[in-house]
């Protein structure tokens, strides 16, 4: 199954008062955490190679470094859902398309491949991520919602279409560390 990971990256920071992706976590731009643990999926053969939808420059030379494909969302101001048409229309062959944020330096590589491989062998349409009942982020699309992804507008994500069609999702349990995202500098820890 050939699935492709498109890295949503395009976000203005408003609450984080800087660019939260290039700010420093660990020694390493928080960005950096999870393309780190996409490279390591690349070089086990789990995921394809990953797009990254980025507004910033410097994402995309951090990107390049890992051989990731950089996509350019001119647009931000849409909202989320214009990095997601971005990504989508980049691959029309993938048979699924895992999103996830670059603001989750926690999620780590073991948990990315067990909620692909849940995925893969509960034979559902959907996945998400969970953690008490909170949905979170990865989240996974089977190329039978290609068509709903293109729809979406404004700043509006995919979890639209995910509570649409419960029936038919895989909900993958993690610890919430793990679906942590950071949007407030009170956000941070350095609990890796």
């Amino acid at each position: 199954m050939k699935i492709r990971p498109i890295l949503l990256a395009s976000g203005n920071s408003k609450r984080f008062g800087e660019n939260k992706l290039l700010y420093s976590l660990n020694n390493k731009p928080i960005i950096c955490h999870i393309m780190d643990e996409l490279f390591n999926l690349v070089e086990k053969k789990v995921v394809t190679t990953p797009f990254v939808v980025t507004q910033y420059e410097e994402v995309s030379a951090l990107a390049k470094k890992r051989d990731f494909r950089v996509l350019w969302n001119n647009f931000p101001q849409n909202g989320i859902s214009e990095s997601i048409k971005i990504g989508v229309l980049a691959d029309n062959h993938a048979d699924a398309y895992i999103f996830l944020t670059g603001d989750q330096p926690y999620l780590k590589a073991e948990v990315i491949e067990g909620f692909i491989q849940g995925f893969i062998n509960a034979g559902k349409e959907l996945a998400c991520v969970v953690s008490d009942d909170s949905m979170g982020s990865p989240t996974i699309f089977s190329k039978k919602y290609r068509n709903e992804l293109l729809s979406l507008n404004g700043d509006i994500g995919g979890k639209i279409i995910i509570k649409k069609n419960k029936s038919g999702i895989f909900f993958y349990n993690v610890d919430f560390h793990a679906m942590k995202d950071i949007d407030e500098k009170i956000d941070l820890d350095n609990t890796f």
